[in-house]
């Protein structure tokens, strides 16, 4: 207890977790939100928008791991006193939001093909095109959100961009609600609007227009800024700094993409079993991600100050910082895994609208998360505590060992069982369950030996001895 107001303790970690937990709460809720309005509009909408947003997304990792990385940068430079750096960090991975932007509406063009390999039925198919077609047309947007919130987010100043998540958020839900639903509303000098019921397509409308308005801010906030000269900001391109953000970013934007490409592989499993497991998911992952998102945020704040750390020459401090974050991260883990496994029901009443047969298997579903949460919480917090390091070409490696050998292939064996005669003589009408289940099994050990590999890579060490940002030396 002696050593509660040193730097690293409990406080340093919350006054910046709490406001990144507040901003992922918001995301969060944004998809729960979205996924309970598509779920009222009809079972078919709720099926198409999981895989459909969740592809959108996997495609984009190599540039959300790549852009998102410049903060580790920013992070770095503020730790080393490097102010003067931290303008051209941001300038970089704002080349590379517009650069993926046009890499991303050019995969719009192949969305038909995309989700006829899915083999989802022709129903949900359509609205799974349509549906990625808005998302992938728009991701422009969330890249340039992601490139600019690293200036805040690098240098630890977290409020502003838990307020603009906020507005966000309710911009999102009430864009959705117009749009999916169709309303006639009255605005002040226009009179009467009647907003055409959009479906699933207003969902997406809605989702890209109110990003646009976070991205808007932050524009004006950033260029608005008065310090000009002492961040570097006209400083619009550097060379050095775009080739270590490419060479550090893309090892982590390629690991997330495999992991989305293993958890969308998984995803796509469960639809060939039924549309309600497809569906059941969905609900699902939509409730995990509103529930496990402050594990993000306190994984980030780990990453921030160990990035600071790093840049500041001071390990011990960003030891300390992982060590008061996972303190925070078990807690928080433990309450949650009570309320998934024993009290699942109060979450899935938003979902009421449902067939029983889906919120059955939502139920199920989420209590085999509540079996993983503490070694999630294990990875997120010691992958971002290595990586925001430099440790990022092993993260990359072992990401992709483990989501091949230890979920994508047992996930696509036990399928293939499935598909067998044999295997319906065997379980004869528990043939379902034994499939549906036994992959949900293989993803509990999957995340569970994610955790354990981080964990020993941490402790390895080897971290403390690795830094991203350029010396004074090589700057000139």
């Amino acid at each position: 207890m002696k050593n509660i107001f040193q730097n690293g303790n409990f406080r340093e970690v919350l006054v910046i977790a709490l406001p990144l937990v507040l901003s992922n709460i918001s995301h969060a809720l944004n998809l729960f939100i979205d996924r309970a309005m598509l779920a009222a509009y009809s079972d078919m909408t709720m099926a198409a928008a999981f895989p459909a947003g969740l592809s959108a997304f996997a495609f984009s990792c190599l540039f959300v791991g790549t852009v998102g990385y410049g903060g580790t940068f920013v992070a770095q430079y503020y730790g080393a006193g490097e102010n003067h750096r931290i303008g051209s960090a941001i300038w970089q991975g704002i080349w590379l939001a517009l650069i993926g932007g046009l890499v991303m509406w050019g995969t719009s063009f192949f969305a038909k093909e995309i989700f006829d390999a899915f083999g989802h039925g022709p129903e949900v198919r359509s609205l799974e095109i349509v549906y990625y077609k808005i998302l992938a047309s728009g991701t422009v947007i969330n890249f340039l959100f992601m490139a600019l919130a690293n200036f805040w987010s690098g240098r630890g100043k977290v409020v502003l961009l838990m307020i603009i998540n906020i507005i966000i958020m309710i911009s999102n839900i009430s864009l959705n609600y117009l749009l999916i639903f169709g309303k006639k509303i009255t605005l002040p000098f226009l009179g009467n609007i009647t907003i055409p019921e959009l479906g699933i397509r207003g969902a997406a409308y809605g989702t890209v227009m109110a990003g646009a308005l976070g991205v808007l801010i932050l524009t004006v906030a950033f260029f608005g800024l008065a310090g000009w000269k002492k961040y570097g900001l006209a400083k619009c391109f550097d060379f050095s700094i775009f080739k270590r953000l490419l060479r550090f970013g893309m090892p982590t934007g390629i690991q997330l993409a495999i992991d989305l490409i293993a958890f969308q592989t998984f995803i796509i499993l469960q639809g060939k079993v039924d549309s309600v497991a497809l569906a059941a998911s969905g609900i699902a992952f939509g409730i995990n991600s509103l529930a496990y998102t402050p594990l993000l945020g306190i994984g980030q704040t780990a990453g921030i100050l160990v990035g600071q750390s790093v840049g500041a020459g001071d390990i011990p401090h960003g030891e300390r910082s992982v060590r008061s974050a996972l303190c925070l991260g078990a807690c928080y883990v433990a309450v949650l895994g009570v309320i998934f496994f024993f009290y699942p029901d109060p979450l899935l009443m938003a979902f009421n609208k449902v067939s029983p047969e889906i919120t059955a298997d939502s139920r199920i579903m989420l209590r085999f998360v509540a079996g993983y949460l503490f070694f999630d919480a294990l990875f997120i917090i010691y992958s971002n505590a290595i990586k925001s390091a430099g440790d990022t070409r092993f993260s990359m490696l072992a990401h992709t060992f483990l989501a091949a050998f230890t979920y994508v292939i047992p996930c696509l064996l036990l399928f293939a069982a499935y598909r067998q005669r044999w295997f319906g003589e065997l379980f004869g009408a528990a043939k379902r369950g034994w499939c549906l289940w036994g992959v949900w099994s293989i993803s509990v050990l999957y995340v569970i030996i994610c955790g354990v590999v981080f964990y020993l890579r941490y402790r390895q060490g080897k971290w403390k001895h690795m830094k991203v940002i350029d010396t004074p030396q090589e700057q000139k």
